[in-house]
């Protein structure tokens, strides 16, 4: 199993407070960290902490994109036309992905399932492209305006052969859900960080945005009290094949990886499940998804140039982000 770590690292740490606890797991395939910090409660802190761990993980599995058994998989297995019964939470996912796909035209798609798996980027490893023949067979079944989620909360989809993951967003819903189960327990700070999908609260904080090439530098910091960033980008999953990157992020309106020459996305936003899934239309249309932005919201581009980073800042990310490299 692979298991993919964040870009973001952070630079201030709860070391050196009291009252403080970190618990470390793996959900979905990604490296999860939780710290909390509230003085005067170090005896309540781990039964807190644990429980939260517990929570997250029973949202991951109603939101496994791979689990045989749970409802995404019973949405894809549906006749078309067909009303499938969901919980609150996955219909609650599933409708703000769709109000996403709808902001960016596409660009973030939870239908873009049955091209990753042609590609290969999880379940099945390739080793070339495939045929262009065999995209355009695929592309006819790829559309998020093919879903619907109605009124009493079952779904229906209006075409054969689709087929919907929520691995672009589902990891933001469960981060911002672990943040609002620390909040209602009087946490008084605390940190969700999962593989690239974090959101603070309770004091001020340097976040280390990482150079998507080489791991060990910190090309920026992005200071803030309270909210969440999120990165995806062309270093996460990829396979090389005559000298030319391939990489995970698809674009569901092609049919191709994304070709904007953005190689790493950040967005800042008050909630994780937003920027989550904006990382990776960012990924997908480049600098000009900035006008998907709200006024809480900023992003930071990269993109490589003759060997060398270049940043794309928008202007709701200018006061937050500090470049550390010339």
């Amino acid at each position: 199993m692979r298991i993919l770590f964040s870009l973001l690292l952070l630079l201030f740490s709860f070391s050196t407070f009291a009252g403080t606890l970190a618990e470390r797991f793996v959900l979905m395939d990604t490296g999860v960290e939780i710290k909390v910090s509230s003085p005067g409660r170090e005896k309540t802190l781990i039964p807190i902490i644990k429980d939260a761990r517990v929570y997250m993980e029973s949202l991951a599995i109603v939101l496994s994109s791979y689990n045989e058994r749970s409802e995404v998989d019973r949405i894809n297995n549906a006749k078309v036309g067909s009303k499938v019964k969901v919980s609150p939470v996955t219909a609650q996912v599933i409708k703000q992905a769709l109000a996403i796909s709808r902001l960016t035209g596409g660009s973030f798609d939870i239908t873009v399932l049955p091209l990753v798996n042609l590609w290969g980027f999880f379940k099945k490893q390739r080793k070339m492209p495939p045929s262009p023949a065999a995209i355009e067979k695929i592309l006819p079944h790829v559309g998020y305006y093919y879903l619907q989620v109605l009124p009493s909360g079952e779904v229906v989809k209006w075409q054969e052969g689709v087929q919907i993951t929520l691995a672009g967003i589902a990891k933001g819903f469960i981060v911002d859900e672990g943040i609002r189960f620390l909040q209602k327990r009087k946490i008084r700070a605390a940190l969700i960080n999962a593989g690239g999908d974090l959101r603070v609260y309770g004091k001020r904080w340097r976040i280390g945005v990482q150079d998507p090439r080489d791991r060990t530098k910190i090309v920026g910091v992005i200071t803030i009290k309270e909210g969440a960033v999120a990165t995806s980008g062309d270093y996460e999953r990829f396979w090389t094949y005559k000298g030319k990157r391939y990489h995970h992020i698809i674009d569901p309106r092609s049919g191709y990886p994304a070709d904007s020459g953005i190689i790493s996305a950040t967005v800042l936003s008050p909630d994780c499940l937003r920027a989550d899934a904006l990382a990776t239309a960012l990924v997908v249309k480049g600098r000009d998804g900035f006008s998907w932005l709200n006024k809480k919201e900023g992003a930071l581009l990269m993109k490589e140039e003759a060997g060398e980073l270049k940043f794309i800042v928008s202007p709701g990310m200018e006061k937050y982000f500090k470049k550390t490299i010339r």
